[in-house]
């Protein structure tokens, strides 16, 4: 069993049969709709938001089924499962061995991650030919806004170089200390430097005798670990931080809820939103509640009153359920959408907790 089946385990435990197998497939793909967003504070599974974004559907089709016909999960309603005594044990020594899990953070890091790893991926290369006086070689991205923002913080003088390269080394070198022995030894061999080229994740695993799935999330998780020290301590990582701010964290919002934010930010009303932008009531609300799961400190109570969420929270800490609809059942005169936005912001509360720490995330 391999990594991907033991993260479709864990998001079904957490599911615990309100939601879908399919709803787990779109969460480990990481498919940015409102539901998905949801479910990822809903459940607790907002670090694994989008951790198997190679899986396609046959492929996790062909999972359930494996892990169905080998009792590992049962089926108890529609397409919707619950780990089984075997399907536990299995989970519960994966977690014990997989220490790197705890270090995604997918729905915060995941849609900024590739962008973070060009972006130092192509520092680190040109830095380390700098400083030995080499201007002759290839680069490893040809993307021109890549290649903007490193031409934007490169250093321009040597001795800036020089002291660049040092700092930048002594600000990896930390960090690496900071994740799994194997998992530091993936991201280095991907770097490319002075005379070498970084390997891609097949060759990494080729290299280390590991599965393709393993190795690319084992990197995943490196690459979260790196961010959220660069977020939390920007003095320390101030180089790797200068290249990380370059990459906006509005992109963990779908396009669409950006414009909708912009036009919150100038003052526009739900209602006159829904004119500006020719869309139904129930998408610009969709919006709404992605983006109050994404900020902790969007004011939900334009929206929502004090009584309306006490009257949420009671019924959803009774009924210990995140089935909207039972939920909705219990509140006839409160909408849906003062519901999902109460109960989503009970998941950001969690998550703004959680950042205390240097792992935030708990499996």
């Amino acid at each position: 069993m391999n990594v991907t089946c033991f993260l479709t385990l864990y998001v079904l435990k957490q599911f615990n049969g309100e939601r879908s197998a399919r709803g787990a497939f779109h969460l480990l793909k990481g498919k940015k709709n409102a539901q998905t967003l949801a479910d990822a504070k809903l459940f607790d599974v907002s670090h694994v938001f989008g951790a198997c974004n190679f899986i396609t559907d046959s492929t996790f089709q062909q999972m359930i089924d494996n892990l169905s016909n080998d009792r590992s999960i049962e089926e108890i309603s529609n397409n919707s499962y619950r780990l089984t005594a075997c399907g536990e044990e299995k989970l519960a020594s994966f977690l014990k061995e997989a220490d790197y899990i705890k270090q995604l953070n997918g729905l915060k890091y995941s849609p900024m991650e590739n962008k973070f790893w060009q972006l130092v991926m192509l520092y680190v290369q040109c830095i380390s030919n700098m400083v030995r006086k080499e201007n002759q070689f290839l680069p490893v991205s040809s993307d021109p806004a890549i290649f903007s923002l490193v031409k934007k913080q490169f250093p321009v003088t040597y001795n800036e170089r020089v002291w660049t390269a040092n700092q930048l080394l002594k600000e990896l070198s930390e960090l690496l200390t900071g994740v799994h022995e194997k998992s530091a030894g993936i991201f280095v061999l991907r770097l490319s430097r002075y005379k070498r080229i970084g390997l891609t994740i097949r060759q990494v695993a080729h290299f280390m005798k590991l599965e393709e799935d393993e190795t690319l999330l084992r990197f995943k998780a490196v690459l979260h670990h790196i961010m959220f020290s660069c977020f939390e301590w920007p003095d320390r990582y101030p180089v790797l931080f200068r290249l990380l701010n370059g990459v906006a964290l509005k992109e963990s919002l779908t396009l669409s809820a950006k414009k909708t934010l912009e036009w919150l930010n100038r003052g526009k009303p739900l209602e006159e939103i829904m004119k500006i932008r020719n869309l139904k009531r129930s998408t610009i609300e969709d919006h709404i509640v992605e983006i109050a799961m994404h900020d902790p400190h969007f004011p939900i109570e334009e929206y929502v009153s004090v009584e309306e969420q006490k009257a949420i929270l009671h019924v959803y800490e009774r009924l210990k359920t995140r089935r909207l609809k039972r939920i909705k059942d219990e509140l006839e005169t409160i909408s849906y959408f003062k519901i999902r936005m109460v109960i989503g912001r009970v998941g950001v509360e969690k998550d703004a907790v959680g950042e205390a720490s240097e792992k935030p995330f708990r499996i």
